[in-house]
């Protein structure tokens, strides 16, 4: 399942995305709880977390900051989006 949580409040942002976690997951822990930031990591390295297994957990939530590349206000400059869509195209049932 994929949810997309915006808003320009961060407060109320991180807000629904704890609560997403909690009713996803039994206990949350580092290895099933992965918060990553458009700015640091590469869309590859973003799909790359939401394919791989977790081994605490049957389930799995994956949080991506700074998404940048959904807003029109796009100043960091290219991100490889295209890769981004083409993994929602055709996501598991196992993704949260």
């Amino acid at each position: 399942m994929i949810y997309l949580v915006y808003g320009e409040q961060e407060l109320l942002v991180n807000k629904m995305i704890d609560k997403i976690a909690k009713d996803t997951l039994k206990d949350i822990d580092e290895f099933n709880y992965i918060v990553l930031d458009a700015y640091k990591n590469d869309a590859s390295y973003v799909i790359n977390e939401l394919e791989s297994f977790c081994f605490s957990s049957d389930k799995k939530v994956v949080s991506l900051t700074n998404s940048y590349f959904l807003t029109n206000n796009n100043t960091q400059g290219p991100y490889e989006s295209e890769l981004i869509e083409k993994y929602l195209e055709n996501e598991t049932q196992d993704t949260t």
